[in-house]
């Protein structure tokens, strides 16, 4: 039987978006001809129950909990035997988001009327009452569905992270660990002192010595569990035009060479405040290593210092001395060897030295 015919109440989102969970669930248990909401998107004053169907249902789940049942269509190609596991693997991709609202994947199943693609898996999450509004589970039904989308058939990534991001939905990375690719920070760099711009661009400096890149994301709680750090919780920070440039011209000017198609961008949240991205993408590796002007020894800040840190893992690690020297001998052989132009012979001079 599909999943949206068993009875119930259909309304418009409009109607009862700041509807308090608790009380949505007492009026539901309440009522003996009716155990579920289902809710629909379309415009309240659009709403026609004949031809409007529902976006997402809730039902009670339990003693303080509730249930929110809603379907994603997988597009891609799924064999006949592969069903089940392709239920398991969206229900794997979504675990991280639950758990972090302190819920669980109930199941992940195909729609048994589903014929041919795009295919409906029908969606069950557990969560409890605690303060959620009808309002906070339409959001997180648009998280959970835009995370599965921008997975597809592959597994979060970088360019996974940039997308939802991008489509304004960072609570999809809650629950996500960090990561080679992902590193999250509660509050804004100090960029009035030397030391906070040097901490961001050793920050960056990590991502653009790496081999896949990454995103920096100031305005996200991490928290530490056994092997690793997960993003735990949106922290929006005060974001402005002038802090954008602020965080761009900090690390043009402690990094060197600049990184190719460095991005830093806000992402609006549900309130005023707002989080500030910084998007690495991969570096050649003519460009490596990147170099931090500047380093922080004890309390101080050497300026004629530099230093030189990848990302791995969730950690940051040094360049050893073995590697740097091997970078500079092997681009000495390709000098050598007239493979790679001589910087003295590549350069133009300065008008300065022009007329010396």
């Amino acid at each position: 039987m599909d999943p949206y015919e068993r009875g119930g109440y259909l309304v418009p989102l409009d109607h009862v978006r700041g509807v308090a969970l608790r009380d949505l669930v007492r009026a539901l248990r309440s009522e003996h001809a009716c155990d579920e909401m289902m809710i629909s998107r379309q415009r309240e004053q659009w709403f026609d129950l004949d031809t409007a169907s529902p976006d997402f249902t809730l039902a009670p789940g339990g003693p303080r909990r509730f249930e929110v049942e809603f379907i994603f269509d997988q597009a891609g190609d799924i064999a006949d035997d592969d069903n089940d596991a392709e239920g398991r693997r969206l229900a794997a991709l979504l675990a991280p988001l639950a758990q972090t609202h302190r819920g669980k994947v109930v199941s992940v199943e195909l729609h048994p009327n589903a014929y041919e693609p795009p295919w409906p898996y029908v969606i069950v999450l557990s969560l409890p009452l605690n303060s959620w509004t009808v309002e906070g589970v339409a959001r997180l039904v648009e998280n959970a569905i835009d995370l599965l989308q921008a997975v597809g058939a592959g597994e979060f990534s970088r360019s996974i992270g940039l997308h939802v991001l991008r489509a304004n939905h960072p609570e999809a990375l809650l629950g996500q660990h960090e990561s080679i690719y992902l590193d999250v920070k509660q509050s804004h760099y100090d960029l009035a002192s030397a030391q906070g711009e040097i901490a961001l661009a050793q920050a960056v400096a990590r991502f653009a010595n790496a081999e896949q890149g990454g995103l920096l994301v100031i305005g996200m709680r991490g928290k530490k569990i056994p092997g690793g750090e997960i993003v735990s919780k949106l922290s929006p920070v005060p974001v402005s035009g002038r802090d954008v440039r602020r965080y761009r011209l900090a690390i043009e000017r402690r990094l060197f060479p600049l990184v190719d198609g460095l991005e830093v961008f806000a992402v609006d949240t549900p309130g005023d405040a707002k989080l500030l991205v910084i998007h690495i993408p991969p570096q050649a590796e003519e460009l490596k290593p990147f170099l931090v002007h500047g380093a922080v020894v004890g309390d101080k800040v050497e300026g004629a210092f530099v230093s030189i840190v990848r990302r791995r893992d969730e950690h940051s690690v040094p360049i050893t001395a073995p590697a740097i020297h091997a970078m500079l001998a092997a681009g000495r052989a390709l000098l050598r060897r007239g493979e790679l132009p001589h910087p003295a012979q590549d350069s133009d001079p300065s008008p300065e030295s022009r007329t010396m």
